[in-house]
């Protein structure tokens, strides 16, 4: 899906919302929205707390972990500022994913898949760039 807006890119086409390979307990700020934290013996376990609630109307976090394991996990857990949060969330295993959305008043699971293995997408030779790069104007789907 293509971004759509400026605001959503630096300069260099690139999201500027994401955060790479946190490896220590985060405080996300509102506008950090993607998240794909790696645990593992060097980092041990972490949190990921997630932004104010009421502040995030309307935004989704995605949290996909690169790695974690039964002893190295990955907690997700709000800031005690939800309604009937149903959390913490603990992820343990590389490939977890899940998606939140704030209504303002509650965090929400929208999207759970905690048996996800990741498996890195080989590459296009037809394609002249990654599947994951946007360029603007350019093609909406994969090729």
């Amino acid at each position: 899906m293509p971004i759509e807006r400026a605001q959503d890119m630096l300069a260099d086409n690139t999201v500027y919302n994401k955060r790479v390979f946190p490896k220590e307990d985060i405080f996300l700020k509102v506008g950090e929205q993607v998240v794909r934290p790696f645990a593992n013996a060097d980092t041990g376990p972490f949190h990921i707390v997630l932004p104010p609630v009421n502040e995030s109307a309307g935004k989704f976090v995605a949290i996909h972990a690169l790695a974690a394991d039964l002893v190295n996990t990955v907690t997700i857990v709000d800031r005690s500022d939800s309604e009937a949060w149903n959390g913490p969330y603990e992820m343990d295993g590389g490939g977890d994913q899940m998606l939140f959305f704030s209504d303002g008043r509650k965090w929400w699971v929208i999207s759970q898949d905690m048996d996800a293995e990741w498996s890195t997408p080989a590459p296009n030779p037809a394609s002249p760039m990654p599947p994951t790069t946007y360029v603007p104007g350019g093609p909406t789907t994969e090729g």
